[in-house]
């Protein structure tokens, strides 16, 4: 079983793998681990919709 800096890190390990910067922008806990959401660093730097991710969604870490 992982704890939560576990899920953290393998997290941002995952979005480091990204060919364009991501970042965290929420994270939740569930009985089965944690999900991430993430968006563009680029966007939310410069709010512009052009830098803005379509069709990301959540990923999850288990426990």
């Amino acid at each position: 079983m992982f704890d939560y800096e576990y899920a953290l890190n393998k997290a941002k390990e995952y979005l480091e793998d990204s060919e364009i910067p991501l970042q965290i922008t929420y994270e939740g806990e569930f009985a089965e681990g944690w999900f991430f959401c993430y968006q563009s660093a680029e966007y939310l730097r410069t709010g512009d919709s052009s830098d803005q991710l379509a069709g990301n969604s959540p990923f999850l870490i288990d426990r």
